[in-house]
């Protein structure tokens, strides 16, 4: 399940041939004919992915969840806790997460959703060992745990973090 589909020319593509079937969500109606023509065989779905999955039936073993933080002041913290209702018991779950952002890109209701969501007073640095702590205990109070975990940084949002780059590359 790919939740925030976009027009499907980023990632879907890459690992889309390996998986037998192929659900995928976009709240913009522009990018269905770029996602049907990328995936033929898959199931599309147009509409606000949060509206989707509470209503939503499927079950899945992996999923896909990159909400871009610069159009999303949520992040994918309202996935929670619907995502675990549509996971099978061993599920994959790819999740985007900024730890470090400069402050002049983050809104107040971003910072606002940060402090809630991580139970930080800094919502600006975040250390991933405080990000894993948040979503071990979402899986334990939802009967789900994390048996496998991995993290990449891939520089995407390269506007938001350079400074934490730049401070990281000279160390």
């Amino acid at each position: 399940l790919e939740m925030f589909g976009g027009y499907g020319h980023q990632i879907t593509k890459d690992y889309a041939p390996y998986f037998k079937e192929l659900e995928v969500w976009e709240i913009d109606p522009d990018c269905e004919a770029s996602l049907r023509k990328n995936f033929p065989d898959a199931k599309i779905r147009i509409g606000d992915s949060y509206a989707i999955l509470k209503n939503s039936d499927a079950k899945v073993d992996f999923v896909i969840a990159y909400s871009v933080l610069s159009d999303n002041p949520n992040e994918h913290f309202r996935l929670f806790p619907d995502i675990f209702r549509i996971l099978n018991d061993s599920a994959l779950v790819i999740l985007n997460t900024v730890p470090e952002i400069q402050l002049e890109v983050l809104s107040k209701e971003q910072s606002d959703n940060r402090k809630r969501f991580y139970n930080t007073e800094d919502p600006l640095n975040i250390p991933m060992e405080k990000m894993l702590e948040k979503y071990n205990a979402l899986c334990k109070d939802n009967g789900f745990k994390i048996k496998w975990r991995f993290t990449n940084d891939r520089y995407f949002m390269y506007s938001a973090r350079k400074g934490s780059i730049n401070r990281r590359l000279v160390q």
